[in-house]
């Protein structure tokens, strides 16, 4: 019996891995916000503004496309 669940906790090991490494492999689309606004601040605190204007402006279309995508998938 011990054998048989042994077993099945090893397949079942198995057979989950792939999703598991696939899943932390990419960051959400909140750990790409939050490595978007860090650069931005770095730049700024390097006093190179034009740059993180660019930065914030490419983070504002980030964050509204993920409100965007969150909105639609939450039907409203």
């Amino acid at each position: 019996m011990m054998k048989r669940i042994g077993l099945a906790m090893l397949l079942s090991f198995i057979f989950l891995w792939p999703a598991l490494v696939g899943a932390a492999g990419r960051p959400s689309g909140w750990e790409q916000l939050d490595d978007i606004s860090d650069e931005a601040l770095q730049l700024g605190k390097n006093e190179r503004f034009a740059e993180a204007k660019e930065v914030l402006l490419y983070f504002s279309e980030r964050f509204f496309a993920l409100e965007a995508k969150k909105t639609v998938e939450n039907g409203r």
